[in-house]
Parts: C-alpha cells; sequence; structure tokens
C-alpha cells in the first residue's frame, strides 16, 4: 500500500523558476500549473521489488494535463 498526498507548488523557488525560465510575471500566471508531491509512504508487509517507483509513476501518470499538456513533459 501507498500513501501520495499532492498539494499546490510554493509560490517561490528561485531554484525551479530559474530552471523553467519564469519571470515574474510567469510565475503569477503558471503557478496554478505545478503540483508538489507532499508526502509519500510506502506499507507493505512482503518485499514487493520498485513498490514505491510503481506508485509513483502511477500517480503522476493520473495527474491530468491542464492547458496544452506541458505538464506531462515538466515545462509549463
Amino acid at each position: 500500500m501507498a500513501l501520495l498526498v499532492w498539494g499546490p507548488a510554493a509560490l517561490k523557488l528561485d531554484d525551479r523558476d530559474h530552471d523553467i525560465g519564469w519571470s515574474d510575471s510567469q510565475r503569477a500566471e503558471r503557478i496554478g500549473l505545478i503540483v508538489q508531491n507532499r508526502r509519500f509512504l510506502v506499507l507493505a508487509k512482503t518485499r514487493m521489488p520498485n513498490l514505491a517507483s510503481r506508485a509513483l509513476a502511477l500517480a503522476v501518470n493520473a495527474i491530468p494535463p491542464r492547458g496544452n499538456g506541458h505538464m506531462a513533459t515538466g515545462r509549463c
């Protein structure tokens, strides 16, 4: 069993904004397109190889793309 909690992204992270290439006005317009994984917990009584990776991949793929679908590529 895996528990994942998603929430809104931090309003301002200089490294993230620099990597994405956002200006202050772009960040204000697009911050709603970013989600943040707040908690990730795996509880398993038996050993299951790659359980955490599979759970996280399924969760990320279940996030619906917004707008023109750039969320799937990591660029907004």
